[in-house]
């Protein structure tokens, strides 16, 4: 089925690729006006990992303005550059009848932040366990993969965005669909009754769409995008966060058009077994002086 992983692929895609297109690349108005939250203001205090654009629209002028946006225009590179486009094209036809769009239709839909993060899982801790038999033993680990959430400010293009929901709703076949009113927003839960980690929500707002693949932060995350305080506090209250971005504005006290921030310890923490084997080896950190490592960013 479609899944929150196919909308990051996508995403991703869309990355990669937006250098090689024309300046006529559509340019959306972008949403509203009024002041809104932005990721490190909506996101918990203890997201794990995050990349954030800060303004699309102004990535794809200073894209077109720099080097590799001016050899787009070099008569001599032209050609070659329009070819591996359209192989592009052509090579991701297979994604349009995933998602309902083309390549560049895909390309139009960001007009203002763009951010992905990956948070704690909240479905229980990794669980490791021993099966002894006559012959041998075993040991199984079941691992629980981070949730992962987006804000995409889509403006005037979250109708493409709701293109591609539809097809999440069209092709869910195995999954229940619940609608939550909360406030002003409308919350959509999907989750499969069989295998509970196969699930996806999301509400949208003023042209943005927020997005999680772990439904039980979607009400926290709702709460905060309304301006309503959290038990979790946010990204923006985290110390190692503030402090790595601290050193990223410029002499003008500019902000970065790109921004990611990596809390390295805390996703080995979050995502080893606990048991005593790791337990010794947290334990070893700080003489190794790793522990001194308390986030990557830039």
């Amino acid at each position: 089925m479609l899944s929150m992983k196919t909308v990051v692929l996508s995403l991703s895609c869309m990355l990669l690729t937006i250098s090689l297109s024309e300046s006529g690349l559509a340019q959306p108005t972008g949403a509203s006006a009024t002041p809104r939250l932005t990721a490190p203001q909506l996101f918990p205090e203890k997201t794990l990992a995050y990349v954030r654009i800060d303004d699309m629209r102004q990535l794809k002028a200073d894209l077109g303005r720099s080097s590799m946006g001016k050899l787009g225009n070099d008569e001599q590179l032209k050609p070659i550059l329009s070819e591996f486009y359209g192989s592009l094209v052509r090579n991701t036809a297979q994604l349009q009848e995933t998602i309902g769009l083309n390549l560049d239709e895909l390309l139009s839909i960001p007009s203002g932040e763009l951010s992905i993060a990956l948070l704690p899982n909240k479905r229980g801790d990794i669980s490791a366990k021993r099966e002894k038999s006559d012959d041998s033993e075993k040991a199984t680990v079941e691992v629980r993969s981070p949730a992962i959430a987006l804000l995409l400010d889509a403006g005037q293009e979250i109708s493409s965005v709701q293109v591609m929901l539809n097809r999440i709703h069209d092709s869910a076949t195995e999954m229940v669909h619940e609608e939550k009113p909360f406030e002003r927003l409308t919350l959509h839960r999907y989750q499969n009754p069989e295998r509970r980690q196969q699930q996806f929500a999301y509400f949208i707002d003023d042209g943005v769409i927020i997005a999680t693949s772990d439904a039980d932060y979607l009400e926290n995350l709702a709460a905060r995008w309304l301006g309503q305080s959290s038990p979790e506090g946010i990204l923006a209250d985290n110390r190692k966060f503030t402090s790595m971005m601290a050193r990223c504005v410029g002499t003008a006290g500019e902000r970065p058009q790109v921004s990611f921030y990596v809390d390295p310890l805390e996703i080995v923490r979050q995502f080893l077994p606990r048991n005593a084997g790791t337990s010794m080896v947290l334990a070893m950190l700080p003489a190794l002086g790793v522990d001194g490592i308390e986030a990557v960013g830039g």
